[in-house]
Parts: C-alpha cells; sequence; structure tokens
C-alpha cells in the first residue's frame, strides 16, 4: 500500500509539473502568426536585395545566436520595451503604408506613449502620422509584463512607386520619462498589396 501511494503521488507531480509549463494552444498559435509575419517581412527584404537595419538612441540589442542578424536589427529596446518591427505593408488603393511592431514589456507594468510617427522614403519625401494603434487602444496604453501587444501606425499619402522607407522614426514616452525616446527603424522594405 505504501509502494502504491508513492508512485500515485510521483506520477501526480509529475503531471502537476508538466501541467504547468506547457503552453496553451492560443499562446502557440499567436507565437507561430508572429513567426510567420516576420519571415515573410525578411523573405520581402531579401528578394528586393534590401538589408534592413535600425538605429536608436538606446542602447543596441546585442545579438544572441548566429543566423539571427536579420532579425536582431529589425528589434530595439527602450525603457525596458522590446519593439520589434514585424510588417511595413502597403495598400496601393488607398495609398496607405501599414506599420506593424509587436511590444513586449520586461518590467512590471508601464504606460507606454507613442507621440507620433514619421518616415522618409528614398525621395526624400517626409511622412506624419497620428492614426496610431497599441493593441485595441489610441496612442497610449499599460503594457503588462512579457505580454506581447501589436502596434499599429498607418502612414497616409504613399503613392505605390515608393519601395523603401529610408527611416522610420517612432518617439515613445514611457512613464515618467521626458523627453521621448526616439526608435529608428533604416531601410525597411514596403510590400504593396
Amino acid at each position: 500500500m505504501k509502494d502504491y501511494c508513492v508512485a500515485f503521488a510521483t506520477a501526480t507531480l509529475g503531471l502537476l509539473g508538466h501541467a504547468a509549463t506547457a503552453q496553451t494552444p492560443m499562446d502557440d498559435c499567436a507565437k507561430l502568426k508572429l513567426d510567420n509575419d516576420r519571415l515573410r517581412f525578411e523573405n520581402t527584404n531579401l528578394r528586393q536585395g534590401v538589408m534592413v537595419r535600425s538605429l536608436t538612441t538606446a542602447a543596441p540589442q546585442a545579438i544572441s545566436q548566429p543566423g539571427d542578424e536579420l532579425a536582431a536589427m529589425q528589434h530595439q529596446t527602450a525603457h525596458k520595451v522590446d519593439f520589434d518591427l514585424i510588417k511595413c505593408q502597403g495598400d496601393t488603393k488607398a495609398q496607405t503604408v501599414t506599420i506593424t511592431l509587436v511590444l513586449t514589456n520586461a518590467v512590471a507594468s508601464q504606460a507606454v506613449q507613442f507621440v507620433r510617427v514619421t518616415a522618409i522614403d528614398e525621395k526624400g519625401e517626409t511622412y506624419k502620422t497620428l492614426n496610431i494603434h497599441v493593441g485595441a487602444q489610441g496612442q497610449q496604453r499599460t503594457l503588462a509584463t512579457g505580454v506581447p501587444v501589436k502596434a499599429t501606425f498607418i502612414i497616409p499619402q504613399v503613392l505605390p512607386f515608393n519601395q523603401v522607407l529610408r527611416i522610420i522614426s517612432c518617439p515613445i514616452q514611457a512613464a515618467g520619462s521626458y523627453p521621448a525616446t526616439n526608435i529608428e527603424f533604416r531601410d525597411v522594405a514596403i510590400t504593396w498589396q
């Protein structure tokens, strides 16, 4: 009887440990969608022969694994929030460009606000937008710890002959920070549809 109780307790603890570390199918699905968007974006840039690189006034993120150079060039960190550029898609009919970032907060919940987004194309034209959505909200959102949130910027009046945005500048403010920290992505190819 004692051996039976020990075996049952061991099996139960093993199952509980496995259940605690397993991810839900929704987490796996969301992660796969983000990875798919990121790979499509990288593939578009590689096909067009445009190298994607980014600069920021914040400290650059170290490259953790070989082969991740392109992904690391689309990644910035400021105020302990990771900014991953996953998509830059143009709409030929509406003449707009939608830029999608994924924000992940590494510290306790904090409010983040985008001031405005500015982009400059290869001909020197400057585009500005205040059409900014962080998740389902507007320009400001409180980011929970470790939860990825999509941010989209819709830049109007971009003509379809533009293939590359030379710079995308995203000034952000975190709670209690002034002036804004500028996150920049350079030489980003536009995927027109």
